[in-house]
């Protein structure tokens, strides 16, 4: 009987589950595969040298229940603070991929209406780079047109090695 009664207790309908209500929360911009901060290092991508540009897309996204209706510009920045707090904190010697050796059409990516997601390529030309290193391309959110970024979410770490 007691059995009976404390199986009573600890069951529920699923009628009674709340819904989630989105309506007084803002949209938030951010990077969806953001890697920064974190608690333990990520290990270096090997690379093949070679004498083809490596692309890196970085992502935006539109973080919330519905896609916007009108478009958002986010714009990237190449941030050297945080190749060296990643250096201090975990005590490995990246350095930050020289703007030499860095392409890209523009840093500005549109997440077009009624989409969460865009992405722009960045390419890095692999013959400009000391084999013998290992390199870290850094970039942020720094701008999300009008919206909120995301604090703990707009910043991306590539952290890589070239092999033979």
């Amino acid at each position: 009987m007691v059995a009976v009664a404390v199986s009573a207790l600890f069951t529920s309908c699923l009628k009674e589950d709340v819904p989630n209500d989105y309506t007084h929360i803002d949209p938030i911009v951010i990077i969806p595969n953001a890697n920064w901060p974190k608690n333990t290092a990520t290990a270096a991508t090997a690379i093949k040298v070679s004498t083809s540009p490596y692309t890196v897309n970085l992502y935006a996204r539109v973080s919330w229940e519905n896609a916007l209706t009108e478009a958002v510009t986010v714009t990237f920045v190449k941030d050297l603070a945080t190749v060296a707090a990643y250096n201090a904190k975990f005590g490995t010697s990246y350095l930050a991929v020289p703007d030499a050796a860095i392409s890209a059409s523009s840093l500005k990516a549109t997440i077009a209406a009624n989409t969460n997601d865009a992405s722009i390529p960045v390419q890095v030309n692999l013959t400009l780079l000391d084999p013998t290193k290992t390199y870290m391309l850094p970039y942020a959110i720094s701008d999300a047109g009008g919206q909120n970024i995301g604090v703990n979410y707009k910043t991306y770490l590539f952290p890589f090695s070239l092999t033979q």
